[in-house]
Parts: structure tokens; C-alpha cells; sequence
């Protein structure tokens, strides 16, 4: 299904599909690699912070972002969690999709 997902993607008229970002992603594969490397480290650290029952600070909302308003987001280390991992998860894939530099 994924493979057909690709190939519908990347006869898409234009644009830049998946197996581009891919191809171009894969050719830099070392800063790939250190982005992934760094966002792991990110992850280990706060789930080991969360296991310790310390409060880490991994990764916050920017200003003006309502998502986790909410001061359960906060005051639960469960929930406190889930959202710092979330964050660091859209920031790494922000940043391989600039590495893959692709134009569309």
C-alpha cells in the first residue's frame, strides 16, 4: 500500500513527491544521520527523566501555540510527556524535510 502511495505521490504534476524527498534525503545521508542521532538523544533523555520522575524540558510550545494550553499539559508528567515528545517528533521532521532540500 506504501509503495503505491509513493508512486501515486510522485506522478503528482509539478511537484516534488515522496520518492524525490527520499532520493535527495538519502543522498546526504550523513546529515540524515546526525539529525536522527540527535533527535534519539532528545527522546532518551526525556524518557529517562520521565522514569526518574524529573521534570525535563525537552522541547516547548512557541508562544501563541493554544495545543497545550491546558495546565494539565504541565502538571502531569504523563501528559507533560506526551507533549514534549510530540514536539521533538515535529521538530526532527521539520528539519529532515529542510535537509532534503527539495523544491516543489
Amino acid at each position: 500500500m506504501a509503495q503505491n502511495w509513493l508512486r501515486l505521490a510522485a506522478s503528482a504534476a509539478g511537484q516534488a513527491g515522496p520518492a524525490e524527498y527520499l532520493a535527495r534525503l538519502a543522498a546526504d545521508g550523513a546529515r540524515a544521520g546526525a539529525l536522527q542521532s540527535q533527535y534519539l538523544e532528545k527522546q532518551r533523555a526525556l524518557w529517562n527523566a520521565l522514569a526518574a520522575g524529573r521534570s525535563a524540558t525537552a522541547a516547548r510550545p512557541e508562544a501563541g501555540d493554544r495545543r497545550f494550553a491546558a495546565q494539565g499539559w504541565r502538571d502531569n508528567g504523563y501528559f507533560d510527556y506526551l507533549r514534549q515528545s510530540y514536539l521533538l517528533t515535529a521538530e526532527y521532521l521539520e528539519q529532515l524535510v529542510e535537509a532534503a532540500a527539495v523544491e516543489g
